[in-house]
């Protein structure tokens, strides 16, 4: 088997790729559904869903408790209102920005969509990435995640997952979530090394936020990079939240 797979990898190589087995040590998405399994999470909240990508993956590597995400953009949220119909399991909260305040803001739309940032985007981003440059702008109800998160769950003590992909957002997420962050079992943060958005939190920063908090490092993933100079730009880092003083 060994000698099959070594000729299938040098035939794979002269192509880019590479034959290998699915494992904690290079599938991030199997980290997470590990997570929420030992955790026994029962909800996840998908903030920034975009067109479904996170909640997906979750199906596909069988987490099958509740889904709860949330897309400012019309045109993605109409795709997640179409996916939720096939699963009952799966809940679209009403199109709208999660945010520090309740109120309303404008959302920059990307063209590849998933870069659409309320903040202002950076040429060290669209420079990379020429896709992620702004189209349009789009207005959006935004409201706190701590005026919304206990009607999605069934008791104030059921364990849930935050998953937080705003693009530069973060903190003005966690900034309204101040009770619930408190309650969450963990939490998936997209953190940046250089400024990609303009004015938002950097890795470091971020990093305290949490250790203030009570949370410790679970797992470190990377994410977004510059192929041309191989730099690491985004991680996806997983929180636990300490149960002990």
């Amino acid at each position: 088997m060994k000698k099959i797979k070594l000729i299938i990898n040098n035939l794979l190589s002269i192509l880019g790729f590479k034959l290998i087995k699915i494992s904690i040590h290079n599938d991030p998405k199997l980290q997470i559904a590990l997570f929420l399994k030992n955790k026994n999470i029962e909800v996840v909240f998908d903030i920034g869903a975009n067109i479904g990508q996170f909640g997906k993956d979750l199906r596909k590597y069988g987490y099958q408790n509740n889904i709860v995400s949330f897309e400012p953009l019309p045109s993605a949220h109409d795709q997640l209102m179409k996916i939720s119909e096939k699963d009952i399991g799966w809940q679209i909260h009403s199109r709208t920005a999660i945010g520090d305040a309740d109120g309303t803001v404008f959302v920059n739309e990307s063209l590849n969509s998933f870069s659409s940032s309320i903040l202002e985007i950076t040429t060290e981003h669209t420079d990379i990435e020429v896709s992620s440059k702004y189209i349009n702008q789009i207005s959006s109800p935004m409201c706190k995640f701590d005026s919304i998160y206990r009607y999605y769950l069934q008791s104030p003590s059921q364990p849930f997952f935050l998953k937080i992909d705003v693009q530069g957002f973060e903190d003005k997420v966690l900034n309204g979530a101040s009770e619930a962050i408190n309650q969450a079992v963990g939490i998936l943060v997209e953190l940046s090394t250089v400024e990609l958005y303009a004015g938002q939190k950097l890795f470091n920063e971020m990093i305290e936020y949490f250790q203030d908090h009570k949370y410790e490092i679970w797992s470190i993933n990377q994410g977004f990079a510059n192929e041309i100079t191989g730099c690491v730009l985004q991680y996806d880092v997983i929180f636990v939240r300490k149960t002990k003083p």
